[in-house]
């Protein structure tokens, strides 16, 4: 049934078909995660975290906090807060550009370690002189990221002898 005003109404209990059949289908679907945040943020936030945990200059003195205190002070999880420390760690390894990537989600940080992890793992499993296989070799040449604007904007130094 529809009302004055032009919306369905069911009766009953409805069905997940009929409510697809009612669907507005011309708003775009939002995107999965509303809350990513962006790699200069977390950088901010991690090493607030760690400098309170580290210990910070208050008026009694230094006050050295617990990373769950330090990290209440932040106002992000400390399960969140590190795993952010482990993907910052593995970025700078890798040779992730941050300042030309800190307005990006920190999705690309994500893809990106998840990209050289394996890139490192195949080339560590290699014997000495034996060549790189054709599928690492092409994703060793691809851009390292989505928003990289050219090919050696974040290449790994280990790798970048292999650009040139």
């Amino acid at each position: 049934m529809k009302n004055e005003f032009g919306t369905v109404i069911t009766i009953g209990i409805p069905t997940s078909l009929s409510l697809r059949q009612y669907e507005d289908t011309s708003q775009p679907k939002a995107s999965r995660r509303t809350k990513e945040r962006k790699i200069g943020y977390i950088i901010e936030k991690v090493s607030k975290w760690r400098q309170l945990y580290s210990g910070a200059a208050g008026p009694e003195g230094v006050v050295k906090y617990t990373l769950e205190e330090a990290a209440a002070q932040v106002g992000i999880s400390k399960k969140s807060l590190d795993d952010y420390l482990l993907q910052l760690r593995f970025g700078k390894k890798f040779g992730f550009n941050f300042q030309e990537h800190k307005d990006d989600k920190v999705g690309v940080l994500r893809a990106y370690v998840k990209k050289y992890k394996s890139i490192a793992t195949h080339l560590q499993a290699l014997k000495p002189h034996e060549p790189i296989s054709d599928d690492i070799a092409k994703l060793l040449h691809q851009t390292p990221t989505p928003s990289c604007k050219h090919a050696k904007c974040c290449h790994p130094p280990m790798y970048q002898a292999d650009q040139a």
